[in-house]
């Protein structure tokens, strides 16, 4: 009955970590197509790939680091620009190599 219980526990906690990384990708990806709409850039496929999670205790959520290919219209910049989130609010779009947007209060729909 306990080693039941268990399993229950760690495929709900699972579901959850999935379900929650998918709804923060969705609130990168509205982030990333709405940077570079104001950059006038362009995103290659939509894509917008999870490159790292870490579980932030300082602050007691899950921070993640998503990065988009992007690239402007005369195809002489590839850009790789990163996004930061804690939780599901994106805290910086944009790295050294391009403009930084901090965005503490974005928050997911």
């Amino acid at each position: 009955m306990l080693n039941t219980l268990l399993v229950i526990i760690i495929l709900g906690l699972f579901a959850w970590f999935w379900l929650d990384g998918l709804k923060t990708k969705e609130t990168a990806k509205a982030a990333a197509l709405n940077y570079v709409d104001t950059h006038h850039l362009q995103i290659l496929d939509d894509t917008v790939l999870c490159k790292k999670t870490r579980i932030n205790l300082r602050h007691f959520c899950i921070t993640r680091l998503y990065q988009i290919h992007a690239f402007d219209p005369d195809g002489e910049k590839d850009l790789h620009i990163p996004i930061h989130m804690q939780g599901h609010a994106i805290t910086q779009i944009g790295s050294e190599n391009t403009d930084v947007v901090n965005l503490s209060d974005y928050r997911a729909p």
